[in-house]
C-alpha cells in the first residue's frame, strides 16, 4: 500500500508539472514543421475546441494529429495497445487474456496489410496525421498517465489509425459467434415456424424505417410435441445487462422546422468514460469547412456539418460476422506471438489461421473460425473521411457512405438544400448458399462472394411524413431480399417514442425541441409490462403475499410511465420484467438444450418472445409449478420486490436515482487510492432515463454526446458531452460539459469566441 501511495503521489507530481507544460505551451504562438507544406493556424475557444485552417487536406491533418495528441495522446495510446495486443507490456498478467484476443484475431498484421493495399492519396492522409502526432510527442514532455506507467511514447504509425477503427468493430458488432450457435442448435432441433415465433423480428413496438409493404407472417404457437417444458432448474442462470450498442438519430424536414430547413439530431450510446471518446474541432481547406466530433486517433469528423450537408449515425444490424465450421481437409497455418508481460517471462502463444479467419474455437474435433469484415484489409483500405467530410449534395453523401471502411452503420443525413435522408454505411458479405444466421461448413456452394453491391442497398429519402427515426429498431421489411440487411433487433422503444413525439407535435420544430426528445425518459416497454401485470386478477393466497404485493400494485398502478430518479415503480418494474425473463425463458431454453441453456437463452431473451407467450399463452411452454401465467407474474413479482428491499414498506422510500448513478472513470481510477481517484473520475449523480427510453443513462454506458444541427443557422445547434475536450484534470476543460449533459440543458455546439491562436509554419526539409 505504501509503495501504490508512493507512486501516487509522484503521479500527481508529474501531473502537476505537466499541467504547468501545458500553460506554457497555450503561451505559444508559432510551431515550425518541414513536414507542412504552407502556412495553417488553430484558433482556441473556451472549451479548448480548435479550429484548424489550412491550405490542403494533409497540412490539415498534421495540425488535427498534432492537436489530437496534445489532448488526447494516452487514449490512443490505450487503444493501439488494446488492440495490438501489448497491454500486458505495462499493466502486467491481467491483461494477458485480452491481448492474447488480440493476437488470435491478428489485428496489427492487418491493419499494416490494409496500409499497404490503400491507394496513395488515402495513405498520405494517414501518414500526414501520423506526422502530426509524432511531431508533438518529439521533444515534448509526455502526458502524465505515460509518465506514470515509466514508458516511452512510441511514435504513431498509419496502421495505428485502422486499430482504433478495429476498436469500434469491436465495440459495435456482434463477432463472438454465441447468437450463431443458439441458431444454430435451434435450427437442428426446431421447425421453422417455432423457430420463428422463439426469435420474432417483428411485432413488439415494431417501428421500421422501411415500412413492410406485405402483410407480415402470423406466428405459429409451438407444439407439445416439440416443446414441452417440465419446470425451471433451480441452477441459477446469470442475466446480462442491456448494453446493446446503440444510438438515436432523425432528421427533420424543413417542412416542419422554424427555420425553414432540416434539423439533424444525434446521440451515439457508447461506454461512458473519461476522457470522452469523442473529441470536438473544426478543420477548413479551400475543398471544405466542417465541424463535428472524431475519435481520437482518426483523422477527420466522423458526426458532424459542413456548409452543405450534416450526418451522423446509428449501429446497423447488419450481420458482417460468420462463424466457419472449418472443412477437416482444409489447409490451416500456424502462427506463433509473443506476448510480453510486465515483471514477468514472456509468453509465446501459438493461434491457427485458416482461409477464412483464425481459428477461435475447437470443439469436439471441429474447428471454428471467425469470417469478418473487420479482419478483410481490402474493406479497410478504404478507410478515409475525406470524401464524407467534403460532401457537398445527397449524391456525394451517398457516395461516401458507399466506401464506408468502419462498422456498418445506419447513415442519417439532411442537406440545406433540403433532403433528408437515411441508408445503410459500409459493407454487407454476398453469402451463397447460406444466411449466415447460424454457424455453417463452408464449400465451394456456401461461402462469401464478395460484397453486396451498392446498387442493391436500400435508401429512405424524403418520406411523406417528414422524419426518419433511427435508433437502432428493425429498419428494413423482414420478407423478400431486404431481409439480408438485418436480423435479431433490438428492443425498438426508443425509435418507437421518439416517432411518437416526431408526430404529435404541431408546432414547427426547433434545437430544443429536439433536445427535449433526447432526454425523454418514458418507458414504452415498462408500460407495456404495466398493463400485463394489472390486467391480471391476481389471487393473493396468503398474508405474505398480501403484504408484499398489495403496495407493490399500488405503486405501479400509479406510476406516469417515466424513468425517473424520483421514481419508486420504475426500479420495480425494471426488475420484474427481467424476473419474467428467467421465469418463462429459461425453461424453455432448458427444454431446448439442457446443456447449452444458457447460449439458447442469451438469443431467446426478448421482449417479443414475452409477448408471443402472454397473447398465446399455451401451457406446455408455461412451468408446471405455476398454474397459469398470471400465477407466473405474481410470484415474478412478489421475487423482485423481496430483492430489491428488506420490508414490504421500504417499497414506497424506493428511487430509481439510487439504482442509476453516473460511474465515468479514468481507467486509473481503480488503481489509485480513493483520494487521488476523485480527481480523476467525474461526479457521482443520480441520472434520468435508462437503456429502453429515448434518454439512455445508465452507470457505464449510454449518452456519449447529444448534438442537435440546424442547417438554417450554425450558431443555433447544440451539445454537450459527460466531461470536455481535455485529458487533464486540472484543466478546467476537463469536465466542464457534465453539467449540461446530466441535466439536458442547451449549451452551443459550434465554437465560440477564439482565445487564443497557435501558428504552424513550414520549416526547411532540413531543419
Amino acid at each position: 500500500m505504501k509503495k501504490v501511495l508512493v507512486l501516487s503521489v509522484l503521479g500527481f507530481l508529474v501531473l502537476a508539472i505537466s499541467s504547468i507544460s501545458i500553460i506554457q505551451f497555450q503561451k505559444s504562438t508559432h510551431i515550425y514543421s518541414s513536414k507542412i507544406q504552407a502556412k495553417a493556424e488553430v484558433q482556441w475557444d473556451a472549451k479548448d475546441v480548435p479550429l484548424i485552417t489550412a491550405l490542403s487536406p494533409e497540412d490539415a491533418y498534421f495540425v488535427q494529429g498534432y492537436v489530437t495528441a496534445q489532448k488526447r495522446f494516452f487514449q490512443m495510446e490505450l487503444v493501439r495497445r488494446k488492440m495490438s495486443g501489448r497491454l500486458s507490456e505495462i499493466f502486467g498478467p491481467q491483461a494477458v487474456p485480452a491481448d492474447t484476443q488480440a493476437r488470435r484475431l491478428n489485428y496489427s498484421s492487418i491493419s499494416k496489410k490494409a496500409v499497404e493495399q490503400m491507394v496513395p492519396q488515402k495513405r498520405n492522409l494517414l501518414s500526414a496525421y501520423a506526422d502530426g502526432v509524432n511531431s508533438y510527442l518529439k521533444g515534448k514532455i509526455p502526458s502524465w498517465e505515460i509518465q506514470l506507467l515509466g514508458i516511452s511514447p512510441e511514435p504513431w504509425h498509419p496502421e495505428d489509425t485502422i486499430l482504433v477503427v478495429l476498436s469500434m468493430y469491436e465495440s459495435l458488432n456482434r463477432f463472438e459467434g454465441t447468437h450463431e450457435r443458439a441458431m444454430e442448435l435451434l435450427r437442428k432441433k426446431l421447425k421453422a415456424q417455432t423457430v420463428s415465433f422463439l426469435t420474432p423480428d417483428w411485432g413488439f413496438l415494431d417501428s421500421p424505417i422501411l415500412e413492410d409493404q406485405t402483410v407480415l407472417p402470423t406466428f405459429n404457437v409451438p407444439s407439445a410435441e416439440e416443446i414441452r417444458v417440465e419446470q425451471r432448474s433451480l441452477e441459477p442462470l446469470v442475466q446480462p445487462q442491456e448494453t446493446e450498442p446503440g444510438s438515436n438519430a432523425w432528421a427533420i424536414s424543413g417542412r416542419l422546422t422554424l427555420s425553414g430547413l432540416p434539423l439533424l439530431a444525434s446521440d451515439p450510446h457508447l461506454d461512458l468514460r473519461v476522457p470522452n471518446i469523442w473529441f470536438r474541432l473544426g478543420i477548413s481547406t479551400p475543398n471544405m469547412n466542417v465541424y463535428g466530433v472524431t475519435i481520437p486517433g482518426v483523422p477527420g469528423i466522423v458526426i458532424g456539418r459542413n456548409t452543405k450537408v450534416a450526418w451522423a449515425f446509428t449501429n446497423s444490424a447488419i450481420d458482417n460476422a460468420d462463424q466457419v465450421l472449418v472443412p477437416r481437409d482444409s489447409i490451416l497455418a500456424k502462427r506463433t506471438e509473443i506476448i510480453r508481460v510486465k515483471n514477468e517471462p514472456d509468453q509465446q502463444i501459438q493461434f491457427i489461421d485458416s482461409p477464412w479467419g483464425p481459428i477461435v474455437e475447437e470443439k469436439s474435433g471441429t474447428s471454428i473460425a471467425l469470417q469478418w469484415t473487420a479482419l478483410d484489409p481490402a474493406n479497410l483500405a478504404n478507410l478515409s473521411l475525406l470524401e464524407l467530410n467534403e460532401a457537398q449534395t445527397t449524391q456525394d453523401l451517398l457516395a461516401a457512405f458507399g466506401s464506408w471502411a468502419g462498422p456498418p452503420q445506419n447513415a442519417i443525413f439532411a442537406t440545406v438544400s433540403g433532403d433528408i435522408g437515411w441508408t445503410i454505411a459500409g459493407v454487407l458479405p454476398n453469402r451463397e448458399g447460406f444466411d449466415g444466421q447460424s454457424r455453417s461448413t463452408r464449400s465451394l456452394h456456401t461461402d462469401w462472394k464478395g460484397y453486396v453491391p451498392r446498387n442493391r442497398f436500400p435508401i429512405l429519402l424524403n418520406p411523406e411524413n417528414g422524419f426518419i427515426v433511427s435508433a437502432n429498431q428493425r429498419s428494413v421489411p423482414v420478407t423478400g431480399s431486404w431481409s439480408q440487411f438485418g436480423h435479431h433487433w433490438p428492443n425498438p422503444a426508443r425509435a418507437k417514442r421518439i416517432l411518437n413525439l416526431l408526430a404529435s407535435q404541431r408546432e414547427p420544430w426547433t434545437p430544443k425541441d429536439c433536445l427535449r426528445v433526447q432526454t425523454d425518459v418514458l418507458s414504452l416497454t415498462h408500460l407495456w409490462y404495466k398493463d400485463q401485470l394489472l390486467s391480471c386478477s391476481l389471487k393473493i393466497d396468503n398474508s405474505d403475499e398480501k403484504i408484499w404485493l398489495e403496495p407493490a400494485l399500488a405503486i405501479i398502478s400509479q406510476w406516469s410511465g417515466k424513468a425517473d430518479p424520483l421514481s419508486n415503480a420504475y426500479p420495480i418494474l425494471k426488475y420484474f420484467r427481467e424476473e419474467l425473463f428467467l421465469e418463462l425463458i429459461t425453461p424453455i431454453s432448458q427444454a431446448i438444450s439442457p446443456k447449452e441453456k444458457e447460449t439458447i437463452f442469451l438469443r431467446l431473451r426478448s421482449d417479443g418472445l414475452v409477448q408471443n407467450l402472454l397473447q398465446t399463452r399455451p401451457k406446455h411452454l408455461l412451468p408446471k409449478n405455476y398454474s397459469s401465467y398470471c400465477d407466473l407474474m405474481k410470484k415474478a413479482l412478489l421475487t423482485t420486490v423481496k430483492g430489491l428491499v428488506s420490508k414490504p414498506e421500504h417499497l414506497f422510500q424506493l428511487k430509481w436515482g439510487d439504482f442509476n448513478q453516473s460511474k465515468i472513470q479514468h481507467p486509473f481510477s481503480r488503481k489509485l487510492p480513493r483520494f487521488f481517484a476523485r480527481f480523476l473520475n467525474l461526479p457521482v449523480r443520480p441520472m434520468p432515463g435508462d437503456s429502453l427510453v429515448p434518454n439512455v443513462m445508465t452507470p457505464t454506458n449510454g449518452v456519449s454526446m447529444r448534438l442537435v444541427m440546424d442547417l438554417s443557422n450554425n450558431k443555433l445547434s447544440l451539445f454537450s458531452h459527460p466531461g470536455g475536450q481535455s485529458s487533464n484534470p486540472f484543466s478546467k476543460n476537463y469536465s466542464d460539459s457534465f453539467q449540461n449533459w446530466l441535466e439536458g440543458t442547451p449549451a452551443p455546439f459550434e465554437a465560440e469566441t477564439p482565445l487564443r491562436k497557435t501558428i504552424f509554419t513550414p520549416a526547411p526539409k532540413n531543419g
